[in-house]
């Protein structure tokens, strides 16, 4: 069995951290095509309904093995030779060499059963659980550049948070957590 890969929660690119931890990351483009924004995707971009974004759909593999079925949508047009060269590297690389550099992100991660075809994609049995992260990400400028929906084999991998208690004691305020309303990805 390949070995389990935990991330550390941050703005950063799964290709590099897979590198970093001296796996060898793969990538199949699955999907590489112009689209208009649905009223949901174009929300959560802060852009008009029909407006057309760039949508990527791509498997992940580490060490030959599916690990994540990675799906982006972008306000920044991605030709067919970069969208070519995501199978030897990562897609926030790409950016960057087009000069656009993320700073920051909202991320939600859920757990759920995975559909029929994610099952076939990190070619597991049916029913299984998969651990998604959606994700809108933000320039320098504050503009949105992408919204994510990414899925992972959680036999492979697994997402870790540092936390830190920092409030004084008896201070009452709990900090930024807030009920949304928002359901997870998937359940609606």
């Amino acid at each position: 069995m390949p070995p389990h890969f935990a991330q550390t929660l941050h703005l950063g690119s799964l290709f590099d951290d897979l590198t970093d931890a001296g796996l060898t990351p793969t990538t199949v483009v699955l999907r590489h095509t112009t689209v208009a924004a649905t009223r949901f995707v174009a929300t959560r971009l802060g852009v008009a309904p029909g407006r057309p974004l760039t949508h990527l759909r791509r498997l992940r593999l580490v060490d030959g093995r599916p690990l994540a079925v990675l799906e982006n949508y972008l306000t920044h047009e991605i030709g067919a030779t970069a969208a070519a060269s995501l199978t030897g590297g990562g897609l926030h690389q790409l950016l960057r060499q087009q000069g656009v550099h993320l700073r920051l992100a909202t991320q939600r991660i859920h757990a759920r059963l995975a559909t029929r075809e994610e099952c076939g994609l990190l070619q597991e049995r049916e029913p299984c659980t998969v651990l998604t992260s959606s994700r809108i990400a933000y320039d320098r400028e504050g503009v949105a550049v992408e919204h994510t929906q990414h899925v992972y084999n959680p036999r492979l991998f697994t997402f870790v948070s540092d936390l830190s208690f920092d409030d004084p004691p008896g201070d009452t305020d709990r900090g930024p957590g807030r009920w949304t309303g928002d359901a997870p990805d998937g359940a609606r």
